[in-house]
């Protein structure tokens, strides 16, 4: 936020900007695999739709699909690989350059990273709707409600993945203008923050 809102992306090399937005939507992959893995009736009902959407996908649906959710006994399995090994190493991967100077000393770091590791083997997450309760109306997370909203009346191709993507292109691609485009994007970017926080709050206080 403070990168964008100051306009650093005006210093950074498309390749440079690219490494900070790649691993931000990254993180919120991490955070929906994390709330698939809940266990809970919110949880299966976002795995289910994020399948749903993949498979909307024309020619490679299924295939794309298969790389995120498996459904029935495995479910569970994907999300839970890319949230515990491939994401989190992906995105330190990504941003090693950038965080290398925050990066507390070696010693500090094992010993956190032990205690996290502890206290998420011994610390059982809070389960929200349990899963076999029948209930009319289930939220996503804080994050998905508004696509939530959008699922109502747009093709899931466009709400989940479409506008998104659109989105993260925008986003991508601010190092590369110059002049006028750079100020229409940039507006266009906050309109489009602002209007997702518009659709999730009416969404979450069922104004929709």
């Amino acid at each position: 936020m403070d990168h964008f809102l100051k306009r650093r992306y005006k210093q950074y090399t498309f390749g440079k900007w690219s490494l900070l937005i790649i691993p931000l939507c990254l993180c919120f992959f991490i955070l929906f695999t994390g709330f698939i893995l809940k266990g809970d009736k919110e949880g299966t009902f976002a795995g289910y739709i994020l399948l749903n959407i993949l498979k909307q996908i024309p020619l490679i649906g299924e295939y794309c699909s298969s790389f995120f959710i498996i459904p029935d006994e495995a479910f569970y399995l994907l999300p839970y690989l890319n949230h515990c090994f491939l994401l989190p190493m992906l995105m330190m991967f990504l941003i090693r350059d950038h965080i290398r100077e925050w990066l507390p000393d070696q010693k500090f770091l094992t010993l956190s990273t032990i205690g996290l590791f502890l206290y998420a083997l011994i610390i059982d997450p809070p389960m929200g709707i349990p899963p076999e309760v029948e209930v009319p109306h289930i939220k996503g997370p804080w994050f998905f409600i508004g696509i939530q909203s959008l699922l109502r009346i747009l093709p899931p191709l466009w709400a989940g993945l479409v506008l998104p993507g659109l989105f993260i292109g925008l986003l991508l691609i601010l190092p590369l203008l110059k002049g006028a485009w750079t100020r229409i994007t940039h507006n266009l970017i906050v309109a489009s923050c602002f209007f997702y926080l518009v659709i999730s709050i009416g969404e979450y206080a069922n104004l929709f």
